[in-house]
């Protein structure tokens, strides 16, 4: 068998399989179905990275993201300086012909009375560059007196421009917000709405990746028939690895008397006589290799925030009174196979937390 992976792996790479993707694995997000315009166009990115990068965006949390941004390009700011943010910053064509051309975002600020600029260049949605475009930037804002302290550029993959452009990619950012959330209280709502587009700018890299992958081994099916044929195989094997992981969930000695459901897209654990009174049971979903673990309320007209929080549950995605997930989230999320231990210790210790609560 370890012949047979490392001979399908070697054919993989050989066709340009990327077997080292830097973000997380897709996750679903609803930004991405109800609200196309946003992951689809440029122009939407830069507006929400405005907003982020103002201290005095509706966002609330001040200077935050700006100060961690600056700190991820390696730029420090003299303090006291005034950041202003400017999107589409109109600048004069000095290398190409035609009329003015566009900087997607613009941090500038004063030091000692001369004024100092980042650019960054926007191409989360895989725009091409247009000829001479960064130069043309950079010299026209030197040509205003400015400094361009940094240039920066944002891909939706990781791709390394050279010539001392700063280049980040969509895990980049994701990593960026998410990072910056941890000290973010978790009630507020803009937290919400920040933690979905962090999830929608990594899933960017991973479709991106996913392709040009599926691409690689349609190249590996007609050059190498016989280990496409294997790796079908295992894709199979491997599509029936959801009902595999919970059947050995549900039959781990530790859980025993214990009882349990299987679903679709979950399992669930609970003891029949606290569920009588509380309405309360133990959610495990297994998607990407990852188990997520929640306490799910059937008593929904009831809000069980302050109860839960006793065990350090809080609510889940806002206003729901439904779903309640772990504060940390190393209590939350599970890597399979490594962690699949310690998740059934914690299923059984939430099992039995949920005999102290009552309806």
């Amino acid at each position: 068998m370890e012949d047979l992976f490392s001979n399908i792996v070697d054919n993989l790479r050989c066709y340009g399989f990327d077997f080292n993707l830097e973000s997380k694995l897709s996750s679903y997000n609803p930004l991405e179905y109800f609200v196309e315009q946003v992951s689809a166009k440029e122009i939407r990115h830069s507006q929400i990275l405005e907003d982020l990068l103002d201290e005095n965006g509706p966002h609330g949390y001040k200077d935050l993201f700006r100060d961690s941004f600056l700190k991820i390009i390696n730029c420090k700011v003299p303090n006291n300086s005034k950041i202003e943010v400017e999107r589409e910053r109109k600048i004069s064509r000095i290398i190409t012909k035609g009329g003015d051309r566009s900087i997607d975002l613009v941090l500038s600020w004063v030091h000692r009375k001369k004024p100092y600029a980042i650019i960054i260049e926007n191409k989360l949605n895989g725009a091409k560059f247009q000829p001479c475009q960064l130069s043309e930037y950079k010299l026209s804002l030197e040509n205003e007196g400015f400094v361009v302290y940094k240039v920066v550029v944002i891909y939706d993959k990781k791709i390394s421009y050279g010539n001392g452009v700063v280049s980040l990619c969509s895990s980049d950012i994701s990593n960026w917000l998410n990072s910056t959330l941890q000290s973010c209280d978790t009630k507020n709502s803009a937290y919400w709405g920040i933690k979905a587009y962090a999830q929608l700018v990594d899933n960017l890299a991973i479709k991106n990746i996913n392709m040009v992958n599926a691409e690689s081994i349609i190249e590996m099916a007609r050059s190498n028939p016989e280990s496409f044929e294997q790796l079908t195989k295992i894709v199979n094997a491997y599509n029936e690895l959801n009902s595999a992981v919970f059947n050995e969930l549900v039959n781990a000695k530790q859980l025993e008397g214990i009882e349990s459901e299987i679903k679709s897209s979950e399992v669930q654990f609970w003891n029949p006589e606290d569920y009588e009174r509380n309405k309360l049971y133990v959610v495990v979903q297994f998607n990407n290799n990852k188990y997520n673990l929640y306490i799910k309320n059937d008593n929904i007209e009831k809000d069980r925030s302050r109860t839960l929080s006793s065990i350090n549950f809080v609510k889940w995605g806002g206003d729901s009174k439904e779903w309640y997930i772990p504060k940390k989230e190393s209590d939350s999320i599970f890597s399979f196979p490594e962690d699949t231990d310690r998740l059934i210790r914690k299923i059984k210790k939430l099992i039995e937390q949920l005999k102290s609560i009552n309806g």
